[in-house]
């Protein structure tokens, strides 16, 4: 913490918590009851699970169920999800799901998918352009999708098709790739 947020001087403290790469934080449950208090840096921080959307700097006091783990995104990000969770060793890229979080006007993340050897096995690119959010895949043909996190609504979708909504995902709609495509454009209201 204290390493990404060296102006934070409430990060260099922080020992029951940590910054998983620049993007994410892990804030473990310490309690049985599940009472459990973290802190959250400047600025907005989205629930990797439920989609909740909370603002920093400050102390938060939560209780979570067993087995969970209140994990945070900050806006910018790119996390892709597998499409399995019952084994660790399967095609990530067939299936994968790349959670977009609040993309900044202008701004091009990649990321790469790799294969069972850590080779590349696909790399998209996502850029957003004014009311734009456009997903490039190059390498693997496997089937994809795209969750625009926070998003409620869509103006149009191109090369791809609203998912159903389903109660297990975060608020955000969810974007299935057309088969065989390798981009898909998104236009926000």
């Amino acid at each position: 913490m204290a390493l990404e947020f060296p102006d934070d001087p409430a990060c260099a403290h922080l020992d029951r918590q940590y910054m998983l790469g620049e993007h994410i934080l892990v804030a473990p449950v310490f309690s049985a009851d599940g009472d459990t208090t973290f802190y959250l840096p400047a600025g907005r921080w989205t629930d990797l699970r439920g989609g909740d959307v909370l603002t920093g700097p400050g102390w938060i006091r939560r209780r979570y169920g067993i087995g969970d783990l209140p994990v945070f995104v900050r806006p910018g990000s790119v996390i892709a999800l597998g499409a399995r969770d019952d084994r660790p060793d399967y095609d990530y890229a067939d299936g994968v799901t790349l959670r977009v979080y609040e993309p900044a006007d202008g701004a091009t993340v990649t990321v790469e998918i790799p294969d069972l050897q850590g080779r590349p096995a696909a790399t998209f690119t996502v850029r957003r352009t004014g009311t734009v959010v456009e997903v490039r895949r190059g390498g693997s043909a496997a089937p994809w999708r795209v969750q625009l996190a926070g998003v409620a609504t869509v103006a149009a979708v191109a090369a791809g098709r609203l998912a159903p909504a389903s109660s297990a995902e975060p608020a955000g709609v969810l974007i299935e790739a057309d088969p065989g495509t390798e981009q898909v454009i998104v236009h926000l209201p």
